[in-house]
């Protein structure tokens, strides 16, 4: 475990974001308020209490960047804190390793299914003469059988129920 390590932990825990709304001034929402009181109480189990650092934390609603390196300093020397930290750091990683390969995975299953669906064969102009009976597959219905078709519409029964179709704008593959 580093300082810079430490110091960027500790920046983000005991100053809580704020922000500046006109003439008003800084707000810090009740929310980060109450985040950065519970990082703070966290600190403050990790360092001595006669320490200067404990003194810093214990007292400064936000803390200067040269107070914020004697905390960090301080820190360093417990071991417990750089290793509770490190485990920290370490499950971080892991949650954004995890949820890159979610994404990933997520972004190559549409890019099969585009795929997918560009190589689907329409039905043809020609194919169109006899269908009903025929089981076809709708981009946003699933599979169905034909039951009807007009010359300009088509009604197919799907899972989720007897749908009436324009042909014209209707994309179906035979299966």
């Amino acid at each position: 475990m580093t300082v810079k390590e430490i110091f960027n932990q500790i920046s983000k825990g005991l100053n809580p974001d704020s922000s500046i709304i006109s003439s008003i001034g800084e707000v810090i929402t009740h929310d980060a308020e109450q985040r950065s009181d519970r990082f703070r109480a966290d600190i403050l189990q990790y360092l001595p209490k006669e320490s200067l650092a404990y003194k810093i934390v214990f007292d400064a609603n936000r803390l200067s960047e040269k107070q914020l390196w004697a905390v960090a300093y301080e820190l360093l020397k417990s071991q417990d804190y750089c290793e509770k930290l490190a485990a920290d750091m370490a499950e971080t990683a892991e949650y954004i390793r995890h949820e890159k390969a979610r994404k990933k995975a997520k972004k190559e299953a549409k890019k099969a299914e585009i795929t997918a669906a560009l190589n689907r064969t329409p039905i043809r102009k020609e194919d169109n003469d006899n269908l009903v009976g025929c089981n076809v597959k709708h981009g946003a219905f699933g599979e169905g059988i034909v039951t009807s078709e007009t010359d300009d519409k088509i009604t197919i029964n799907f899972k989720v129920g007897e749908k009436t179709l324009l042909k014209r704008f209707t994309k179906l593959e035979k299966i």
